[in-house]
């Protein structure tokens, strides 16, 4: 009996061990101000009662590397770790490109103190106490060289005050009084410069990367109470308030939204969204920030990602973006980026991120263009050593799709293998002090991957073609142009950073079965030189302009362009045709390009027959070929990475004017080793060009291999509409904006966008999207009292699924499936993503719902509040 407790004790404790670290008290972002402060002050009176180690570890046995330490990839961190203390540097990095992101930044591969204190820690050699001991004394803030000019040295500075907070950390308990004194005045010294310095850093880099240093700092040094003018409080306060919640740096007014009196913006908010999703540029501060969450959580004992959403989210975008080949996405300067910081983090995420993250980590095996850094050669050292803990247990992911408000983003994804569909829409509205992503006029672009290619690219950053930073200006995007030219983000003519024409999402359905986003932006200003892509220029006539990206039953995608003005203009819907397969440029004067035939309606397209000879460069990035007139189809064939043939067909309704077909350049990813040449390439775009006041363009994007069954498509229309009707599989789709009597009569339809699925002479699923009626074959499909934003269902003889958002009425809703309906749950959806939420991130609480009534072959109900909600009705039979 004994036994058998010791063993149930070991097994409590083990889980104890391996589970995330969740605090029970309420989260630091929940606080008030009053609140905030009463706790800063109580996590440093815990740590000043904690003995050092405590910052990573209290006892090396504890941490994975320790347990693992004959095992890869441990045995390789502990062999860094030795190497470099031994030769007073830090990690030696096993790096075959050019000095740039991650690498380049750490600034690590000086003299770095928690090598030597780590390796003291296990081996109490007295060699290894003196030489970080002499490190911290002599420490001065900034490393012996460093790339940074002065203007940058916030950035440097925080980086050096991890390291030295560390490094004291694991030195402390071996110093004599009089060595441990005159580091601490030395390394508090450093710290109150840097936290009195912290407003005067414009760049947001520097002061972000500044406050994960003072956090840092107070956390290794929260007992000190010398004479200097900001104390260990207010270093944790930079670390957690300011970088997390509210900063009190004054940002440009610019960045005021409209009606607000005061800018309240954390520190990080320079460099990404509310929900955490990133503008670019994240290599730059990803180390510092992840050693920072890690150091938070461990000395107070709580969890940084439950008490700073903000940064969960930060950690997560790298889930929420990810491309089926396993990197980031591209758009602004993300540059489809394979990121690692997140290997040492597994011990704060949810069972649930962490097995996404371990997807995220395995190679999918694809070619060598997709070069995947391994363990062996980014971070290693100290915190990779305690903290990579891939045994940790997981669990599958229950959601696919990923929409979120605040992280302004929407990626629909089909599944989590390599053939899965793939496209990311952005919709911005909170404006950054970065011009470098301000000034990407790619607002409600979007970017594609389908059967195993990138067959719809977003330029993103292109500098390593030639000078300057290369199309970010909307040609470069999957965007609409007005009168040729795009709608601006940043007015900085007016004011710096000042936001113009933010994008919303006004509706949208994230489900199982079908999906779809709606956004929209009222553009008043466009690119005044788009070369340029810097000075707005005011619309004598303005815009409103909706994007509706539909997901017809997770097959396809269909993009719907709506524009209305009181004046005249001429809209260009854009597609940039790309691949993974390319021919790398060698030199300015020796381009690459990307492999694919193109077709313009029957005509073959040489679009690549000029790339060496007519070459393409930052002042002049733009060719136009050919304009075609009668023609509303486009048809692009490219080899996968798998080398699998892949055929892109884009088929659009109305017959546009003319079809502009060009070619730019632009970056596709690549990471192949040694890094010879560039991967900004020529590709071809193609352009559905009209003129009018109002118009509208519904465009189908089918993408298949090409020896799977084509799609039948066929153009229907009415008096007061158009669409497409799809067949493919033995299933028929009808996507029909606008009212009308369709297929003979077949169809009549109210609203102002359609989408059903008919199998077996049977509507099975549909979208009705601001309507309130759909019959076929002279049966009601669809009767809502009063048209609402939108109805979407799905219908089989186990289940009828439901999602449908209310707007400001509360209409009763007939839907006929002729299916008893047994047993009803209803979830009402979240306005944003929440990690962890059950039982899924979006939606609230599944519950009982048993407001259905049965009206012959129809189903009737009525909800009881207003909101966006799923309900999910079990049948019972016919």
């Amino acid at each position: 009996m004994e036994r058998l407790r010791y063993k149930f004790i070991i097994v409590i404790l083990s889980i104890f061990l391996i589970s995330p670290i969740y605090s029970k008290e309420k989260p630091f972002y929940l606080l008030s101000k009053t609140e905030q402060e009463k706790l800063l002050e109580k996590l440093i009176n815990t740590m000043k009662k904690k003995k050092h180690p405590y910052l990573l570890f209290n006892k090396i046995e504890e941490t994975a590397g320790w347990k693992n330490r004959d095992k890869e990839p441990w045995k390789t961190y502990f062999i860094q770790i030795k190497e470099a203390a031994d030769r007073n540097v830090g990690i030696p990095y096993t790096w075959k490109g050019p000095r740039t992101g991650a690498i380049a930044h750490t600034d690590d591969i000086y003299a770095n103190p928690v090598n030597a204190g780590f390796m003291y820690q296990v081996t109490k050699d007295k060699k290894y106490l003196k030489k970080a001991a002499d490190l911290l004394k002599k420490a001065t803030g900034l490393p012996p060289y460093t790339r940074w000019s002065k203007r940058h040295h916030g950035r440097v500075i925080g980086r050096e005050m991890i390291k030295y907070a560390v490094g004291y950390d694991l030195i402390k308990e071996g110093l004599s009084p009089e060595e441990d004194k005159a580091i601490r005045d030395n390394l508090a010294k450093i710290a109150d410069k840097a936290c009195l310095s912290y407003s005067k850093w414009n760049n947001n880099h520097d002061r972000l990367i500044l406050a994960c240093g003072l956090g840092a700092m107070a956390c290794a040094l929260a007992d000190y109470e010398g004479n200097t003018t900001t104390k260990p409080i207010d270093w944790l306060r930079r670390g957690t308030v300011n970088l997390f919640l509210k900063d009190d740096y004054k940002w440009p007014d610019g960045l005021r939204l409209k009606g607000e009196r005061e800018i309240v913006r954390p520190a990080l908010s320079g460099a990404v969204r509310p929900g955490g999703s990133i503008h670019g540029y994240f290599s730059y501060w990803s180390g510092p920030f992840t050693k920072w969450l890690i150091i938070y959580s461990h000395a107070t004992g709580r969890n940084a990602l439950e008490d700073f959403p903000i940064a969960r989210g930060i950690v997560n975008v790298i889930l929420t973006e990810a491309l089926p080949t396993r990197t980031g996405s591209h758009h602004c300067t993300n540059l489809q980026s394979y990121w690692w910081h997140y290997h040492v983090l597994f011990h704060l995420v949810s069972p649930e991120e962490r097995g996404l993250f371990k997807w995220y980590e395995k190679d999918p095996g694809v070619d060598k263009l997709r070069w995947r850094r391994t363990w062996g050669c980014v971070w290693g050292g100290v915190f990779s050593f305690c903290f990579y803990n891939p045994g940790l247990p997981s669990a599958e992911p229950n959601w696919k799709t990923f929409y979120s408000p605040k992280a302004e983003l929407c990626v629909f994804r089909k599944d989590w293998s390599l053939d899965s569909d793939w496209l990311l829409f952005n919709c911005e509205n909170y404006p950054s002090d970065s011009h470098r992503w301000m000034l990407h006029n790619d607002n409600m672009s979007f970017e594609y991957y389908s059967r195993g290619d990138y067959l719809l690219a977003d330029n993103g950053e292109v500098k390593g073609r030639m000078y300057g930073y290369g199309p970010t200006y909307a040609s470069g995007h999957n965007t609409l142009l007005i009168d040729g030219k795009g709608v601006m983000k940043e007015n900085i003519s007016k004011k710096a950073f000042k936001f113009i024409n933010p994008a919303r999402f006004i509706d949208h359905c994230v489900g199982p079965y079908l999906e779809f986003i709606r956004a929209k932006i009222n553009v008043t200003h466009v690119e005044k030189n788009p070369l340029k892509g810097v000075y707005a220029e005011r619309l004598d006539f303005p815009v409103e302009w909706i994007r509706t990206i539909l997901y017809p039953g997770r097959d396809y995608f269909v993009v719907i362009d709506t524009a209305k003005s009181d004046g005249k203009h001429s809209y260009q819907t854009l597609y940039h045709l790309t691949s993974f397969n390319i021919i790398k440029t060698k030199s300015r004067n020796d381009p690459g390009k990307v492999i694919g035939k193109l077709f313009v309606g029957k005509s073959k397209v040489n679009w690549d027959k000029d790339v060496k000879t007519d070459i393409l460069t930052g002042k002049n990035p733009i060719r136009i070929i050919k304009e075609y007139k009668g023609v509303s189809s486009v048809r692009w064939y490219t080899d996968n990475v798998l080398k699998k043939k892949v055929e892109l067909s884009l088929i659009t309704i109305p017959e546009p004017e003319k079809v502009i077909v060009g070619r730019t350049w632009g970056h596709i990813a690549m990471f192949e080793p040694p890094f010879s040449g560039s991967s900004e390439v020529d590709h071809p775009f193609v352009s559905f060009y009209s003129t009018g006041k109002d118009i509208t363009r519904m465009t189908l994007i089918l993408t298949r291999y090409t020896d799977e069954e084509k799609y039948t498509v066929k153009k229907i229309n009415s008096a007061e509409g158009y669409g497409f009707l799809v067949s493919r599989g033995g299933k028929m789709d009808i996507i029909f904006k606008g009212n009308g009597k369709l297929e003979n009569g077949k169809v009549e339809i109210e609203g102002k966008i359609t989408y059903l699925r008919i199998e077996d002479g049977k509507v099975k699923q549909g979208i009705l999207i601001d309507g309130r009626k759909i019959t076929y074959k002279g049966e009601e499909i669809v009767n809502i009292e009063k048209p609402i934003p939108h109805l979407a269902f799905n219908i089989n003889p186990e289940e009828i699924y439901i999602h449908l958002n209310t707007g400001d009425s509360l209409p009763n809703i007939r839907l006929n499936c002729g299916i008893s309906v047994n047993k009803g749950f209803i979830q009402e959806e979240r306005e944003d993503w929440k990690w962890g939420g059950k039982p899924h991130p979006l939606f609230k609480e599944e519950k009982p719902f048993g407001g259905v009534s049965k009206e012959g072959k129809f189903i009737s109900f009525k909800l009881e509040n207003k909101g966006i909600y799923a309900l999910k009705l079990k049948g019972g039979g016919k």
